[in-house]
């Protein structure tokens, strides 16, 4: 039973910290705020990684390599990657697609 309890406790406190970068209302300052321990309105490579996230994050968020994450490049990291999956979504043309069509063309 003290087992299923701590795994409970651990699930939820995952589940929480996913939340900070998941959570579809929170704006980048919000979720900066919820990252920021010393209140200093930056987020340092310590905090964000004391938060459960990876290094390599991060890096891609710090678009000045300044060692701080702030709400403006978090905003320019959400929305450079929102442009990128509807990139993804889309189907890719090769010059492959077209050189397998079994379609005879129509002379008409």
């Amino acid at each position: 039973m003290m087992n299923m309890r701590k795994v409970l406790v651990f699930s939820t406190l995952a589940a929480l910290s996913g939340l900070v970068f998941a959570g579809g209302d929170k704006s980048a300052a919000d979720k900066i705020k919820a990252l920021d321990t010393d209140a200093d309105g930056q987020v340092s490579a310590t905090e964000f990684t004391a938060a459960g996230k990876t290094q390599a994050d991060f890096t891609s968020i710090d678009a000045n390599k300044d060692g701080f994450a702030t709400a403006a490049e978090l905003d320019a990291h959400m929305a450079m990657n929102k442009d990128d999956t509807h990139q993804m979504d889309k189907p890719v043309k090769t010059d492959a697609d077209a050189s397998t069509s079994t379609t005879p063309p129509n002379d008409g």
